[in-house]
């Protein structure tokens, strides 16, 4: 299971504070053109270009294949030369950033560590209880649907309790044979600590004989706005869990008409000015994944899950919610963006709204790859400095 990321802050807490001249010296006098080589522990005691060597002495940056070869206070940059650290370089000590601090392995001005604060997502499931879903897993599992469904929904949202603003619609509502009614509110609506409440509704309301699949109903009191409130200052989800095609057809729909219908409101989800994505799972033999992908597509999340049996659904349900794991976070202040320097895992990350990250206001958001790469393990690690005001002599 996914667990919430670890983050590092570090902040300015002197605004005096200045890095290193840009020219690179300050301690030493270098070894200049022909004169004696010049004493050095760290490459801030040499002249502009120059690097502290293994022998204790000044001498012209080189090509490098590790920072070990680039003495302290500089590291081997990717195109194999050595350079002298600036904010965000790696470190281990003071010592390799000059007039600048090691904190948690990275150079920055004087601050300290603070709680990182990620922003709980939105995710509103949404629970298929039609009449199928009292039906047997298949020919050969005798277990009911709704029963296996239910056991492993309440796993994965126990598991993602404190870390996602949990919500829940089941549909239909009521129990009326060919019923196709659903609820203007979610039944549970999205908050951090649900899960018992989830729990408490899928095991009053299971699914009963006779309802119909109104999946085109459900998402279009969604696309209005009634089910839920989305968020700005978070990312919010959809999470569509079915075992057949939809079944309530407005007058005069083909099979079709109903299919492209629930695109169209999926789509108006994820492109709507707060952008509500949508995750599509089947359960059981009877939906297709030829419809199931074209509603992840229309949702922006691009790949459908098609399962058969508990394993693969808890699976499935699981990756989904380790996906919508936040890539927002709370900022102590409004940071200056041209001070801040992200690292992710130890790799520096662009000012990039794509794939990289951006700041809006007090918040801090990785996009795209950067984000992937957050999502795909509870052991990744953001670092976000601010560097010190350079004062200028």
């Amino acid at each position: 299971m996914f667990q919430r990321l670890s983050v590092i802050f570090v902040f300015s807490m002197a605004s005096a504070c200045s890095e290193a001249p840009e020219d690179g010296g300050s301690a030493g006098e270098g070894s200049g053109d022909g004169g004696d080589k010049v004493t050095c522990s760290t490459a801030f005691d040499c002249a502009a270009g120059e690097i502290c060597g293994m022998e204790g002495l000044c001498a012209q940056a080189s090509v490098c294949a590790s920072d070990e070869e680039c003495g302290s206070g500089a590291f081997c940059n990717p195109e194999g030369a050595c350079t002298i650290n600036s904010v965000g370089s790696t470190c281990s000590s003071d010592a390799e950033c000059g007039n600048q601090s090691c904190l948690f392995g990275f150079c920055g001005c004087e601050g300290t560590e603070v709680a990182a604060e990620a922003v709980p997502p939105n995710v509103v499931v949404l629970m298929d209880r039609s009449g199928s879903m009292t039906w047997a897993v298949s020919n050969t599992d005798p277990a009911i649907r709704w029963n296996v469904a239910s056991q492993s929904l309440s796993s994965v949202v126990n598991s993602f309790d404190s870390s996602a603003r949990l919500g829940y619609a089941a549909y239909p509502q009521g129990n009326i044979n060919g019923n196709c009614t659903v609820s203007a509110a979610a039944d549970v609506a999205p908050t951090v600590g649900a899960a018992s409440a989830i729990e408490s509704q899928m095991s009053q309301h299971p699914a009963a004989a006779g309802n119909g699949t109104p999946t085109l109903q459900i998402l279009t009191q969604a696309a209005a706005g009634t089910m839920f409130t989305p968020d700005l200052d978070r990312e919010n989800y959809l999470l569509l869990v079915t075992d057949g095609e939809p079944s309530c057809h407005p007058a005069g729909w083909t099979d079709e008409d109903l299919k492209s219908g629930i695109e169209a409101e999926v789509a108006k989800l994820a492109n709507g000015s707060i952008p509500v994505k949508t995750y599509a799972i089947g359960f059981g033999e009877g939906v297709g994944h030829d419809f199931l992908q074209r509603v992840a597509i229309a949702g922006q999340t691009n790949q459908a899950f098609s399962t058969k049996d508990s394993t693969s659904l808890t699976a499935a349900l699981d990756e989904v919610m380790g996906k919508s794991v936040s890539c927002t976070f709370s900022l102590p202040d409004e940071w200056d963006p041209a001070q801040v320097v992200v690292n992710l895992d130890g790799n520096p990350v662009d000012a990039d709204a794509e794939n990289g990250y951006s700041i809006e206001g007090e918040l801090l958001k990785v996009h795209g790859a950067s984000c992937d790469i957050l999502r795909s393990s509870p052991d990744k690690k953001l670092n976000i400095l601010t560097g010190c005001t350079v004062t200028i002599d």
